[in-house]
Order: C-alpha cells, then sequence, then structure tokens
C-alpha cells in the first residue's frame, strides 16, 4: 500500500484529464450503442495534455509536497517530488520500463511485476489508443451521476491479478472524468474538481484522490511547454561513485 500510494502521487502529473463535481452515485444504468471503436477515435479527438510533444509540469499536494513531471512523446516520462524543497523520490518511465531512482544512493530500481504492471495501466489511462495493450476485455454501458451521462467502461486489465478498472467518460466532450479500481480491496477513484484551457488544451487544475478512508488532493502550479527533452533525459544514470 505504501509502495502505490507513493506512485500514485507520482504518476498524477502523467495521467487523467477529467473534470468531476460529485460523488460516484449512480441514479440511471443502461446499454450503450456505442461502440469501443467509434469511442476510442471521439476519445482521442478530444484532446489532452499529452498531445505536447514535450512539457513539464509542477503540481503541490495537499501534503505539502512538489511533483515535478517530465514528458516527451511518445513513451518517456519522468516524476520527481519534493519536500521541504528535499527531492525526495523519482520515476523514470522509458517506453516499456520504469525506474525508482534511490535518492540516497542515485541508484536505479527497476520496477517489475505486478507494481510495474499496475503502473504501466494508470499512466496510460489517458492514452485510448493504449487500451487494447492494457485491457484484454472492454465493456461499454451508460451511466447517470448526478445530472451528467457518461460511457461507463468496464476494462479488465491482461494481468488477472489487477483488480477491474472502471473508466468514465463524459458523454457530450468524450473527456475521460472519473476513474474507479481496488487495490488490495481498498477502493480507489480519481477525479478533477477543476481545470485550465491552456492553448485549446484541458489541462488538470485540481486533482482529488480517494483511497479507502485517506483522500488528497493535487493542485497546478506551473506548466510549461517550451523546453527541450531527449530521450536521454530519460536513461537512468549510474551513481558517480560507480
Amino acid at each position: 500500500m505504501k509502495f502505490l500510494r507513493k506512485t500514485i502521487f507520482l504518476v498524477a502529473g502523467l495521467t487523467l484529464t477529467m473534470s468531476f463535481t460529485g460523488c460516484i452515485t449512480s441514479e440511471k444504468e443502461e446499454g450503450s450503442s456505442m461502440t469501443f471503436s467509434t469511442l476510442q477515435w471521439k476519445m482521442k479527438q478530444a484532446k489532452s495534455y499529452s498531445e505536447f510533444d514535450c512539457y513539464v509540469m509542477t503540481q503541490k499536494t495537499s501534503e505539502n509536497t512538489l511533483i515535478k513531471s517530465y514528458y516527451l512523446r511518445p513513451d518517456y516520462a519522468k516524476s520527481e517530488t519534493y519536500k521541504d524543497s528535499k527531492l525526495k523520490s523519482v520515476l523514470i518511465f522509458n517506453k516499456d520500463r520504469i525506474w525508482n531512482i534511490n535518492v540516497k544512493t542515485q541508484r536505479p530500481e527497476e520496477i517489475l511485476g505486478i507494481n510495474r504492471e499496475k503502473i504501466h495501466i494508470f499512466e496510460n489511462l489517458n492514452k485510448p489508443e493504449s487500451y487494447d495493450k492494457i485491457f484484454s476485455k472492454i465493456n461499454i454501458s451508460e451511466k447517470k451521476i448526478k445530472d451528467k451521462w457518461y460511457y461507463e467502461l468496464t476494462c479488465q486489465p491482461k494481468v488477472a491479478e489487477i483488480s477491474t478498472v472502471w473508466i468514465y467518460v463524459n458523454r457530450e466532450t468524450f473527456r475521460l472524468e472519473i476513474i474507479k479500481t481496488f487495490n488490495n480491496n481498498i477502493e480507489f477513484k480519481q477525479f478533477i474538481t477543476s481545470y485550465k484551457d491552456f492553448e485549446g488544451i484541458k489541462i488538470p487544475d485540481k486533482i482529488k484522490i480517494v483511497q479507502g478512508l485517506e483522500s488528497y488532493e493535487i493542485e497546478l502550479v506551473d506548466f510549461n511547454k517550451d523546453i527541450k527533452l531527449t530521450p536521454s533525459d530519460f536513461t537512468p544514470k549510474k551513481p558517480w561513485y560507480e
């Protein structure tokens, strides 16, 4: 649980473009005539900030931690967390590989197994074109939550040991707005209470994460797409003493 909680903060800046204004309480549910391929295409048209070639995003959590996220298309990313201006943790994503950098020894530790698969799913949820790679089965229905209608995607990960993921897509905007899953039988939800427009792209402004009885908030501090990044920026380095 402690490991996943840390990675939730680190991956939050790399995931969802969504908006949500209430609790997840269904009022009505019915089948849908929408096919997955059509919905996938429409979601792709509702561009997220992953459309930028590269960016650096800075966010602040309710625990007074700063998250700095770097992204380079198509599949390079890095997230750093800072507490009291001190670097506390680093995750590096290089294509299909993920490393946790030990900030004390500077030694990269590759994340493997079930934890890698969970993180890989989470960081790809804002890329509908990747759903075929991370899910073995997707069922679509329509659900009304308060005054909004959503396409509810019930997604079964390819790794059987990972819990089902529920994805809610706004029926009008085709934007991903809510995700829900379970980790060790504890419910996990993520949603955004507000967002900002940046050159026609919606960027999360305030994210709320609820995990069991605990909740956390993440707020956008800065977003910069006018930077230069290369794949070498996302390659773990050997410690200076080796």
